[in-house]
């Protein structure tokens, strides 16, 4: 290990530190600081302003619902892939650790031990991201199957659209059917 790899391990952890406690701070109290200069700026300045800025200054503290859905999340995946990225500099399981958070097996009496990495690194080869292939899968079948409503109940072969309507007892009977 040279002094290159201790330096960026202690930076990426200083910096996951730091995104720890601005998802606490987004996630929990909805608040984050951000820039109000140029807009492309500001859209990315909670990401890069990791210290309370003085009294007059361009950086300002906001309160909102979206950075409870928004930003919280957001800042927890940033510092969970510093955490990560740190502790393998310094020769730890971090993605091992990555991979436990994603996949819940930190838990007692989970059966999830046995599911892939969603994330793998070798010195050699670097980082590898499994899980893409599967997420895209999964988004893909989301998106085109069919997502909401009961299992269709017509016998195989039949079409529910061919299926002449019958007159079931379960239906209510209509308003002008109960008055005549």
């Amino acid at each position: 290990m040279n002094i290159q790899e201790v330096a960026v391990g202690i930076v990426l952890l200083a910096l996951a530190i730091s995104f720890s406690i601005k998802c606490v701070e987004a996630v929990f109290f909805g608040r984050t600081w951000f820039w109000t200069g140029f807009l492309p700026a500001g859209i990315v300045s909670p990401f890069l302003l990791h210290w309370s800025p003085g009294e007059k200054s361009l950086f300002k503290k906001i309160h909102s619902w979206w950075i409870h859905l928004l930003l919280g999340p957001a800042f927890f995946l940033c510092a969970l892939c510093c955490f990560s990225i740190g502790m393998d500099k310094f020769g730890f399981d971090g993605t091992g650790m990555v991979n436990s958070v994603l996949t819940v097996s930190w838990l007692p009496n989970t059966s999830h031990r046995t599911v892939e990495p969603a994330i793998t690194y070798s010195k050699e080869e670097g980082y590898k991201f499994p899980i893409l292939g599967r997420i895209s899968t999964a988004v893909f079948k989301l998106l085109t199957g069919h997502i909401v409503g009961p299992p269709d109940e017509t016998p195989a072969g039949q079409n529910a659209a061919n299926q002449p309507a019958s007159n079931s007892t379960n239906n209510p009977p209509s308003r002008t059917d109960s008055h005549k």
